[in-house]
């Protein structure tokens, strides 16, 4: 009987200790989705910046993707190829990252900054908040992973 009383204590802590990591682990960042197979954008939590940016690099070329022409690019200048974040949504508390539309299939690096600088001031010296590798198919996110 004592066996049976250790086993079962032992199964519900690892449970809440599971759960109270997972947890952990979807407050930080989040995967928006329609359904099972359309991921179209990536929630971000905790950033302090108040104008915030992403860039997507493309892993097999190592070409950027410069969003002022729609395209792989790598001569592209940096303030051709930062993405600013859609206002704070406060009903989720988080800055969303859309894939966006013309951006080719591939394997990316998607790198979000947390800053203050408006677009037109941004520079490489800006730090580097989060990257995640992402593989992009039909501006939709098929798989995504920390860096």
């Amino acid at each position: 009987m004592k066996n049976r009383i250790s086993i079962i204590v032992c199964i519900l802590i690892a449970t809440l200790i599971g759960s109270w990591m997972h947890l952990q682990t979807v407050k930080a960042d989040t995967v928006g989705r329609r359904n099972i197979t359309d991921l179209k954008y990536v929630y971000f939590y905790t950033m302090t910046g108040t104008a915030p940016y992403a860039r997507w690099i493309n892993k097999h070329s190592g070409t950027i993707y410069d969003n002022t022409n729609s395209v792989l690019s790598a001569t592209a200048t940096w303030t051709d190829t930062d993405i600013s974040l859609t206002t704070k949504m406060t009903t989720i508390g988080g800055w969303e990252v859309s894939v966006p539309a013309a951006l080719p299939d591939g394997v990316y690096d998607l790198l979000i900054y947390d800053v203050s600088t408006a677009a037109g001031s941004r520079s490489n010296s800006d730090a580097i908040a989060r990257g995640k590798h992402v593989i992009v198919k039909n501006a939709i996110i098929t798989q995504m992973s920390d860096i």
